[in-house]
Formats: C-alpha cells, sequence, structure tokens
C-alpha cells in the first residue's frame, strides 16, 4: 500500500482515499511516506457521527 500512494503522490494526486475499513492498520504507514493528505473511511465517518450527536454507535 505504501508504494502504490506512493506512485499515486508521484503521479500528482492531490490526496489519498482509503475506503476500506479493512486497511486502517495501513494509514499510519501511508501517512509517513506520503506529503499529500490520506482520508480513511473511518475517520470521515466518526468525524459525521460526532458532528450528528450520536453517542453510541456501531461500526461494521
Amino acid at each position: 500500500m505504501i508504494d502504490a500512494a506512493e506512485r499515486l503522490e508521484r503521479g500528482g494526486a492531490d490526496f489519498i482515499v482509503i475506503a476500506s475499513n479493512t486497511m486502517h492498520s495501513t494509514v499510519d504507514g501511508i501517512e509517513a511516506n506520503v506529503k499529500i493528505p490520506v482520508l480513511h473511511i473511518a475517520d470521515a465517518t466518526g468525524e459525521e457521527v460526532k458532528k450528528s450527536g450520536i453517542y453510541q454507535c456501531g461500526y461494521l
């Protein structure tokens, strides 16, 4: 995943989106190796849940 992220960055990507919750374990490594933002579906979902005032949420 890190190699793929680096290729995307070299190819001119403005940011990287990781839409699979399974790949959350790779986010730290990717962020450490590229300079462009990395958006992860779990983070975006968590932010929206928090904004909506939900305090308990199950995420599958």
